[in-house]
């Protein structure tokens, strides 16, 4: 689709070149892992999606199953995508509701660092309603707010 600015924007599966070219705008390696491997390893054990403007990745975004019929949900934006960031989120979501449509899962979960309005924003557009408060759960020791979608 075209923006009002004439950009090309698309959100597609996330490949080997779109891992390659992300940039990241946060830490150089989120949970300790830099972020060309957390994708491939978010990839490989889940479903995956960029989000491209003018064939440039800006988001990478997906879920992998924690359990039987339990999935985290991930999402990074560099800052290019925050013009974006409604038409993005509602693509995820979209997505999410298909996957618990489908029964793939019952349960969709997502971590925010507390304090994060951005993300905990982002999160709720996602259709997931913040749940509880993990203390220390982050890297650097961040608390966290588990956000989640329940599908009885």
């Amino acid at each position: 689709m075209k923006t009002k600015e004439n950009h090309t924007f698309l959100i597609d599966r996330l490949t080997d070149r779109d891992i390659e070219c992300f940039q990241y705008d946060g830490d150089d390696a989120v949970f300790g892992l830099p972020i060309n491997e957390l994708l491939r390893t978010y990839t490989a054990t889940g479903e995956a999606w960029v989000a491209l403007l003018d064939g440039i990745p800006i988001v990478t975004a997906g879920y992998f199953q924690v359990s039987q019929g339990v999935a985290h949900a991930w999402m990074l934006f560099n800052i290019a995508a925050r013009k974006y960031d409604k038409q993005i989120t509602n693509e995820i979501k979209i997505r999410l509701d298909e996957a618990m449509q489908l029964g793939k899962f019952h349960r969709v979960q997502t971590y925010v660092v507390k304090g994060n309005k951005i993300f905990e924003r982002y999160a709720t557009r996602m259709g997931l309603e913040q749940e509880c408060e993990v203390k220390a759960m982050g890297p650097n020791k961040e608390d966290m707010y588990i956000y989640s979608k329940v599908r009885y």
